[in-house]
């Protein structure tokens, strides 16, 4: 990706604001990671505002794998306006304990929302993600796939709502959550709702939780993987479609970290030169 913004927790001493002009085309990536660990004390807000002007089109990616000792409080706020376009995607790690709250305004006639995230937790992480959608614009559009894999003791709960204002015709919604839970330990709870205020209008959710599957686990092993191998296959094919959105330089790179997190690796993001 090009454009490349990194952020250390340091430097933000205001909000992170993203503006683009009409018909102007950006390509991002913010990182949040262990290299700001110097700079840290026991706690860390960031607040995103993104706002995409008429035709204007916007690539984003965010990667945060913040250390256990950090509280995360993290607010990010969308408006897009007429046939405007936002890919979002998002690779949380963060081991702290932490809220996420993003709110998306569809404000304009044709504009369109692609939005996908993996998450991962290990040991007693506790986090809240919030996701309101908001459709104000004529046949509108949003796309949100969200992906977890927890182990240990973690714990997610994933709040979504799909918000279609009375003015919004012709509004094609879809919110997805899936969670991957890796022992007994570990839960997820996922609460999507749809709020419709209008007639000719396609919205619908969905979600799903659950461990991996005994007999793919006992197929893999019977090919010579080990238990650990046949858990990382199984939980890379889960959030697969999320790294597949990632720029080649980065997608390896995401997966590994994913993989240590999970499955017992400390292998931990590295700064891309």
């Amino acid at each position: 990706m090009s454009n490349t913004m990194v952020y250390y927790i340091d430097e933000m001493t205001g909000p992170i604001r993203i503006p683009v002009a009409s018909h102007e085309t950006k390509q991002l990536t913010l990182r949040f990671d262990q290299k700001t660990k110097d700079f840290i004390k026991n706690q860390a807000s960031r607040e995103l505002s993104i706002q995409v002007e008429a035709g204007g089109s916007l690539e984003l990616l965010i990667i945060s794998a913040l250390p256990a000792a950090v509280q995360n409080q993290v607010t990010t706020s969308i408006v897009l306006e007429a046939r405007s376009s936002l890919k979002l995607t998002e690779l949380i790690l963060d081991e702290g304990e932490g809220t996420y709250h993003t709110e998306a305004v569809i404000r304009g006639e044709g504009a369109v929302l692609d939005y996908a995230g993996a998450y991962g937790a290990r040991n007693r992480t506790k986090r809240v993600h919030t996701l309101l959608t908001h459709h104000f614009g004529k046949n509108s559009t949003s796309r949100t796939t969200l992906k977890s894999a927890l182990k240990d003791s973690a714990h997610l709960v994933f709040k979504g709502l799909i918000h279609v204002d009375t003015r919004a015709t012709g509004t094609d919604a879809y919110l997805s959550n899936r969670n991957m839970v890796m022992n007994d330990g570990c839960r997820a709870e996922s609460l999507p709702q749809l709020q419709i205020e209008t007639d000719d209008v396609a919205c619908s959710h969905g979600s799903t939780t659950g461990g991996p599957r005994e007999e793919e686990l006992f197929y893999l092993m019977s090919r010579g993987l080990s238990e650990t191998e046949a858990k990382g296959l199984l939980v890379m094919g889960h959030l697969s479609s999320i790294f597949n959105r990632f720029p080649p330089e980065l997608a390896e790179e995401a997966e590994h970290a994913v993989y240590g997190l999970l499955l017992e690796k400390e292998e931990l993001l590295t700064e891309v030169a």
